[in-house]
């Protein structure tokens, strides 16, 4: 396949990881608890010298990335894990 469609595959599955792990989280802490720790997260991502540089390297943000980055991004986007922790609810 080709890199664009390639890289969007593995990015869903990325993600699909990702929410899975964030289900985890919340059963075995809470679901509250999880949903405060990634805007604890999305926080620091938000004060430019507050989150570590390999967690923006892991492709960790707060909104959605765009271009680039968007194509090459590891983890879906903090507000958006915490929109489906919510509608889960």
């Amino acid at each position: 396949c080709s890199l664009p469609t390639c890289s969007r595959k593995l990015r869903r599955s990325r993600a699909s990881s990702e929410f899975r792990a964030d289900e985890a989280g919340a059963a075995l802490a809470s679901r509250n608890d999880m949903i405060a720790a990634l805007e604890r997260l999305r926080g620091e991502y938000e004060e430019p010298s507050a989150m570590p540089a390999t967690m923006t390297a892991f492709g960790i943000r707060s909104g959605r990335a765009s271009g680039m980055a968007a194509l090459f991004s590891s983890h879906p986007p903090l507000d958006q894990r915490i929109e489906v922790l919510r509608a889960h609810h």
